[in-house]
């Protein structure tokens, strides 16, 4: 009887794990979104956890109050870099705008050789492109970028405050990941967890130090093409391209518009270096440093980049 019993409960318990699987996938299926923005939680929780265990470990301030001090600083460095350097992203904007004319007058002397002066001239006047619908193309595109803008920096302020709850109870949320499971797993449960925040960890760890890397060749590059602000374009470049794939793009736009402001060979010059950093970033600098972060093989990591793109 009680080997009966026992028989339909384990029953009962795979049934529940498959339809929790079901779920899992279905939700994957459609509402990509959660899937990601909880991941994002973590990632931020294991940052911040693991910066706060460290000073808890260093000094006699406690978990919580290292968590405190940790993201106090985060958050003043942001502050400060973005005070420092939003003023000026902005005026260079400005500037462009202002020198919209002139740019128009390089790129015909420039392309003089190759092209009538006066029909590029044509080309490029604002009529013929408000005739042609370029210019309500751009508008609806800067409209849509806009709202993309706005929606990403909700979706930065939910991350940011459901890792701030995972760092503030670590303990109470594993407990109940591990109370879905049957008390013989539970110990094997607590295991895996504890290897999954050792390999994301490892991958922060990775991140970081690509993101170094990345950093510091831009700000090379900038500086031997001769481009003000070299510093502040190659941290931002650094810092953004913890975002894979769109980052190097956003980090591209102020680097361009300084480029502008010279001329519009600088402005090429610049966007072949950020093309040859992306390049060396994604192709050799990332996959090195994962598989020496978290064991993960390069070719390996490159497939997976290309499955998830793909699907989300």
């Amino acid at each position: 009887m009680f080997k009966a019993l026992s028989d339909d409960v384990k029953i009962i318990v795979k049934s529940v794990y498959l339809c929790a699987l079901a779920f899992i996938i279905l939700l994957l299926v459609l509402a990509p979104k959660v899937i990601f923005f909880a991941f994002a939680s973590y990632v931020l929780y294991v940052l911040l956890s693991s910066i706060s265990s460290w000073l808890n470990k260093k000094t006699s301030i406690p978990y919580l109050g290292a968590l405190s001090v940790t993201v106090f600083v985060i958050l003043l460095l942001t502050a400060l870099y973005w005070v420092y350097l939003g003023p000026i992203v902005v005026d260079q904007v400005k500037q462009i705008i202002e020198r919209l004319p002139d740019l128009q007058e390089q790129l015909s002397k420039y392309l003089e050789p190759y092209i009538s002066s006066e029909k590029f001239k044509k080309q490029l006047s604002f009529e013929n492109i408000k005739s042609s619908g370029l210019g309500e193309f751009f508008v609806n595109k800067a409209n849509l970028a806009l709202v993309g803008l706005l929606s990403f920096l909700t979706a930065l302020v939910v991350v940011f405050i459901t890792g701030l709850y995972f760092c503030v109870q670590p303990k109470t949320y594993r407990q109940v990941i591990v109370k879905i499971f049957p008390k013989d797993n539970r110990k094997r449960v607590n295991e895996i967890l504890d290897k999954v925040h050792k390999g994301v960890a490892g991958w922060l760890i990775g991140r970081l130090t690509s993101m170094a890397i990345v950093g510091v060749v831009t700000v090379i590059g900038l500086w031997l093409l001769g481009v003000e602000m070299a510093i502040s374009l190659g941290l931002f470049a650094g810092v953004i391209s913890f975002i894979p794939n769109l980052g190097p793009i956003i980090a591209l736009i102020p680097a361009l518009a300084v480029g502008f402001l010279d001329s519009p060979f600088t402005a090429l010059y610049i966007l072949i270096l950020y093309i040859g950093i992306q390049a060396l970033e994604s192709y050799l600098i990332t996959p090195f440093i994962n598989k020496k972060a978290v064991s993960m093989l390069p070719a390996w990591l490159l497939v997976s980049q290309l499955l998830m793109g793909t699907l989300f």
